[in-house]
């Protein structure tokens, strides 16, 4: 079941078993990066060389360069003792040193340079040989770097071209499908336009109910809506849906499906089907299909019969609309079929839930992680409280469908007929970004009125009810080879 934030984007479709919640509350801090890949082209060597350029050798010269011998020569030669050779090899020896280290300084400069010049071009060589540099140390290697690497690589490897676009939202989806969560999921812009029309009870798309069985993962019609594509290709509730566009479905979630089969009008799609040991194909065109979530009708003995899809924006006002025309004709009991109803909006259960209600009764409350509750009543009578109510539910009937049932139970306010409940116990929120897209997340628990957390367990019926084995479509079935409705009509007659 979803909380939403009721600004623009109204999502109720909880269509897909989903529970779609609109949120329009925009919280443009949600952006995550990696939109701009930037190529890592400046390279870090690591080579850098520190020069050992002061010497200091510990040889202080000193020449012994006056000598007194006391004795003076005089000749025609004009020797000066030999003193003088002396000194003049002290001389040459100084300079002779000095000039050989600074030519080992040069020399190791000059090294050093060419060392780094071709550190540079044996780098570079390998690059475009086929080596990415990250540019980073191992240890950096995070966030947004990481996914500049990672693109370098799709785009230079990667066998088929690939937009920036698809990579971004991938990237987006992959961290909403990290949580582990089959709840909490990255809508694109096209989604939340498709989420935003369904939960107006006209889209463009096949016509099609679904649930997905969270054990075996696999997806069954549970209704097809009159004039539409789904029902003009011969596709029938119970049908399971086996691939699309050539694709088989393996673990794909509802969510990811739906975005499969809508779009924009004329859009193709090839659907494969089982239906038992048969194999159905199916080719049809996206076109708007216009859908009633609540369908109604008087049985005998002036028993109303009011069956509710889902709980989206429209069925509200469907079901007051219901409730007021069978009374107008009469009605004295009263039966609401929950089948295969997957939930819908918070305000949509609190609402319908009021019809049959008196004020101020206590309808459930929530639970963040946090430990931060925040309870839910009915707002006003309703408008039937005291006639006599039975509610059929299923494995199917999930999220509000089982709030719908639990606040009945729980006040013993009807009766419920059919198969223990879906089981689940978990709210939603939907948060628009300011890119146009969504983040659906789970936020916490729910609990009835009884303190009672449903998750994973599910709620029995007073009354169990099963179908033979051979019927998959309870919606294909006359009245009265309805066992679980027949059983219903016993029940409600009996209660005062």
């Amino acid at each position: 079941m979803d909380n939403e934030n009721k600004e623009d984007i109204n999502n109720s479709n909880r269509y897909y078993g989903n529970n779609y919640a609109g949120n329009g509350n925009y919280n443009a801090g949600n952006q995550y990066g990696g939109n701009n890949f930037t190529g890592n082209n400046g390279y870090n060597s690591g080579n850098n060389f520190t020069g050992n350029n002061g010497y200091n050798n510990g040889n202080n010269f000193t020449g012994n360069n006056g000598y007194n011998n006391g004795n003076n020569y005089s000749g025609d030669n004009g020797y000066n003792g030999g003193n003088n050779s002396d000194n003049n090899g002290n001389k040459r020896g100084k300079k002779s040193y000095f000039a050989g280290l600074i030519t080992g300084v040069i020399w190791g400069i000059a090294i050093v340079f060419i060392l780094i010049i071709l550190s540079n071009i044996i780098e570079s060589a390998l690059t475009k040989s086929g080596k990415i540099s990250d540019n980073v140390g191992t240890s950096a290697l995070t966030g947004s770097s990481k996914s500049s690497i990672i693109k370098q690589y799709i785009d230079k490897y990667f066998m088929e071209d690939v937009e920036d676009d698809v990579l971004t939202e991938g990237m987006y989806k992959g961290m909403l499908e990290s949580l582990n969560d089959p709840y909490s999921v990255y809508y694109t812009k096209d989604e939340v336009k498709s989420l935003k029309q369904s939960s107006e009870g006209e889209y463009v798309g096949l016509g099609i109910s679904v649930t997905q069985n969270n054990e075996t993962k696999v997806i069954t019609v549970t209704k097809v809506y009159d004039n539409s594509p789904a029902k003009d290709a011969g596709i029938e509730a119970g049908d399971t849906i086996y691939s699309i566009n050539d694709n088989v479905l393996t673990d794909e979630t509802l969510d990811e499906l739906l975005a499969d089969i809508k779009g924009e009008e004329g859009k193709e799609v090839k659907m494969q089907l089982k239906r038992g040991e048969e194999t159905i194909d199916a080719d049809m065109k996206l076109r708007e299909v216009l859908i009633d979530v609540v369908s109604y009708e008087m049985l005998e003995d002036n028993i109303g019969y009011i069956i509710i899809d889902q709980f989206t924006g429209t069925s509200t006002e469907q079901v007051e609309e219901a409730i007021n025309d069978l009374k107008s004709q009469g009605m004295e009991r009263v039966i609401v079929d929950l089948r295969d109803n997957p939930g819908g909006q918070l305000e949509c259960i609190q609402a319908i839930l009021n019809y049959f209600l008196p004020k101020d009764k206590l309808l459930l409350y929530s639970e963040t992680k946090d430990g931060e509750q925040e309870r839910y009543y009915t707002e006003n009578d309703g408008l039937i409280t005291d006639m006599p109510l039975c509610v059929l539910v299923n494995e199917n009937s999930a999220s509000a469908s089982e709030v719908f049932a639990g606040v009945v139970k729980c006040y013993d306010r009807g009766k419920l007929v059919g198969t223990k409940t879906f089981g689940k116990g978990i709210m939603q929120s939907t948060f628009g970004l300011s890119d146009g897209t969504a983040i659906k997340l789970t936020i916490g628990k729910y609990y009835l009125p009884d303190d009672s957390n449903i998750h994973g367990i599910g709620i029995e019926p007073d009354y169990e009810v099963k179908l033979p084995e051979d019927v998959t479509n309870v919606w294909a079935l006359k009245h009265s080879d309805d066992p679980q409705l027949t059983k219903a009509i016993e029940v409600v007659k009996g209660l005062d």
